[in-house]
């Protein structure tokens, strides 16, 4: 009986380590969020962590008049107070849906970009959790007023052993 004793006590001094490791190792997943502190439902914002996707409600339909964001003026301030500017690129799915079906939306891509670094190094910048701001300018055929958002990103983990699907 006393041979068991030391394998038992071994089992339950390992128990916490294979709970975490149950945890760990069941798929949990880390999901992007976003939450604004400004409402305005012009704007829509669904992070991802090296871009964000964004849709800009505008005044017309056709995409030939619509104005498009202007990437000179535009910037994001990280939750840490630096500045970034803003890379924009379209989405292609969209705009290919888009011209069967207009849309008032324009829909893209915002990558952040480091102004202190040269260009092509500092392209690859995280969207990290805590409290953004952002300010959108435009420019085009038809005016658009800037957009000043307040938005916070936090990390959702979804775990499938203690969760039930979306």
């Amino acid at each position: 009986m006393k041979r068991h004793l030391p394998l038992t006590l071994t089992t339950l001094k390992q128990l916490p380590m294979f709970a975490f490791a149950l945890v760990f190792l069941s798929g949990c997943v880390p999901i992007p969020q976003s939450e604004f502190s400004t409402s305005q439902d012009e704007i829509r914002i669904n992070p991802d962590k090296y871009c964000a996707s964004v849709d800009v409600l505008t005044q017309t339909s056709d995409p030939t008049k619509q104005p498009s964001i202007d990437t000179n003026r535009s910037f994001a301030v990280s939750p840490s107070g630096k500045r970034f500017n803003i890379q924009f690129t379209k989405n292609e799915y969209s705009e290919e849906w888009a011209k069967t079906n207009p849309t008032p939306w324009i829909d893209g891509n915002l990558s952040l970009i480091d102004p202190s670094q040269p260009p092509g190094k500092g392209d690859d910048i995280k969207w990290k959790n805590g409290h953004w701001k952002l300010d959108l300018f435009f420019t085009g055929p038809t005016s658009r007023p800037p957009i000043h958002s307040e938005f916070r990103i936090y990390t959702f983990w979804y775990c499938p052993l203690f969760m039930r699907p979306f």
